[in-house]
This record gives C-alpha cells, sequence and structure tokens, in this order.
C-alpha cells in the first residue's frame, strides 16, 4: 500500500526527472526505516508497535 501511494503522488505531482523521483523514494524509505527501527532509540519505545497494539476502543480510554 505504501509504495501504491508512492507511485500515485510520483504520478500526480508530475517530477521533473528520474533523478528527483529516484531521491523522493529513496527519502521516503529511509524515513520508513527509522519509524519501524530506529525510533525505539528516542522514544524509548517503539513508535510502530505501539500504534499496531493500540485499539480504536483503547485509544479512545486513554485520549479521554
Amino acid at each position: 500500500m505504501g509504495m501504491g501511494l508512492c507511485v500515485a503522488f510520483i504520478a500526480f505531482v508530475r517530477l521533473p526527472s528520474l533523478k528527483v523521483s529516484t531521491l523522493l523514494l529513496t527519502g521516503l524509505l529511509i524515513y520508513d526505516v527509522f519509524w519501524v527501527f530506529f525510533s525505539s532509540y528516542i522514544f524509548n519505545t517503539n513508535v510502530m508497535v505501539k500504534v499496531r497494539y493500540c485499539t480504536v476502543l483503547f485509544c479512545i480510554v486513554v485520549a479521554v
């Protein structure tokens, strides 16, 4: 799904060259890898795991 969104974004924006497109997708990959594997070093918990185990009802109860 994420790759599909990236391709749709590139098709919608009409980036001028393959070089710019490659740099954008590489940046998005690095961004994703950071949140999946390295966010625990900064936030003391893995953000992706926390979001995964947060159910809708639990999030509403915690937010209130």
